[in-house]
């Protein structure tokens, strides 16, 4: 059992980042995330969605080990 608590700016504590379009859905990558109590980070993604229309992000852990986790779905309702 894997068990996934972190928000999405303690997932994006890494430098090394990467959007890509070559997925079924558009999807970003992120490499080597590094956790430490101190350390602090900011992360922006701007999507363009439809007017009005609500869009939903998950995040997908992969262990070196080939062990996978998901996280629920994380819905953002669009702003005017």
């Amino acid at each position: 059992e894997i068990l996934l608590r972190k928000t999405l700016g303690e997932l994006a504590a890494s430098s090394d980042i990467t959007f890509t379009g070559e997925f079924p859905s558009e999807s970003i990558m992120m490499h080597r995330l590094v956790f430490h109590e101190n350390y602090q980070t900011g992360f922006e993604f701007t999507d363009k969605p439809e007017t009005g229309q609500t869009d939903w992000y998950y995040v997908r852990v992969t262990q070196t080990n080939g062990s996978l986790a998901w996280s629920s779905p994380i819905w953002i309702e669009a702003t005017e």
